[in-house]
């Protein structure tokens, strides 16, 4: 057994006595029956005996109350204002050029090419400031809500619904032939297999509550 968990065993004597009893046995399991064995360990003392904790419609309830919380509020709140401020720096730029057209038409080029300036930078200070930031806020919005949706999923099917699984390289959300669905399903396989792994990948325990 040559790996960084290893002497991590030793700390209690029964996962030890238990482990070096079946050492060979476990060393000849192939992926699947480990990932197998993994499940069934992990949902000894799973009072839900592996079923869904809530209906689809109680989570996808949950996922409606978490959109509507106070943080995404807020977030669509600061977000809605700084479109807004764009849209009022545009007017006030489209008034200006509107005015350096007319100081042309009466000859006052000075004029002209000045306010003409001015509304040019109205409208990239619109663009790189206010829109801008307004564009960032929505993504902020849309990955907070996406991390809650996740972080409130208590099985793999919640998981899905939360989005977790959805656009795979080959995702598409259009008609789908037989191959193109077996292709994403196995994508997903892969997805859930990595993020298992990833759970497992802690040498530290900086991330569980078990203590070295």
């Amino acid at each position: 057994m040559h790996h960084e968990y290893a002497s991590y065993i030793e700390w209690d004597e029964n996962i030890q006595s238990l482990v070096f009893e079946k050492q060979s046995t476990f060393e000849s399991l192939n992926k699947s029956q480990i990932e197998l064995l993994v499940f069934y360990l992990k949902n000894i003392n799973n009072s839900t005996n592996g079923k869904n904790t809530s209906t689809d419609e109680i989570f996808l309830r949950n996922l409606e109350q978490l959109k509507k919380s106070d943080e995404q509020i807020k977030l669509q709140a600061r977000s809605g204002k700084y479109a807004v401020m764009g849209v009022a720096v545009c007017v006030v730029s489209g008034m200006l050029l509107a005015s350096s057209l007319f100081s042309f038409f009466i000859d006052k080029t000075g004029l002209g090419i000045s306010l003409l300036v001015i509304a040019a930078l109205l409208l990239i200070y619109s663009d790189i400031k206010l829109f801008y930031k307004s564009a960032i806020l929505d993504k902020e919005q849309d990955r907070r809500y996406l991390l809650s949706s996740i972080r409130s999923a208590k099985s793999c099917k919640e998981l899905q619904l939360a989005g977790f699984f959805t656009y795979t390289k080959s995702w598409n959300e259009t008609c789908r032939s037989n191959s193109e669905t077996l292709k994403i399903q196995n994508e997903i396989y892969e997805v859930s297999r990595k993020f298992r792994s990833a759970l497992y990948n802690d040498p530290d325990f900086e991330f569980t509550d078990i203590q070295k």
